[in-house]
């Protein structure tokens, strides 16, 4: 009876990773799909430009850099101690696009 149940939890935890990697998934794919289909639009109304094309070039290699690693390293860490780089790691953005925009205000 033990063994049956032990199979039993195994089951539902393999079926637990496979539904986290499920949704990782096809979250990525929602925004790389919402992404695509905004672009022409954005390009119509010049909001984007050919120099926007550009960076977005240069930059997709360390997108895919990023989603690569990540995939590799979930799992792997403490939750709780990702949760609180990435709240550290926003919390260093918010201050820096803060007093980059104060500069702006005062010496434009």
């Amino acid at each position: 009876m033990s063994q049956r149940n032990t199979t039993q939890s195994e089951l539902l935890e393999a079926m637990t990773d496979a539904a986290l990697e499920a949704g990782r998934a096809s979250m990525i794919a929602a925004f790389l799909i919402m992404d695509l289909t905004g672009m022409p639009a954005l390009f119509a109304f010049g909001l984007i430009t050919l120099d926007t094309l550009k960076l977005i070039a240069i930059c997709l290699p360390a997108l895919a850099l990023g989603v690569y690693v990540g995939s590799r390293l979930i799992g792997r860490w403490d939750p709780a101690k990702v949760r609180r780089i990435l709240l550290l790691l926003l919390a260093v953005m918010a201050v820096a696009i803060g007093v980059q925009g104060t500069v702006g205000l005062i010496a434009p």
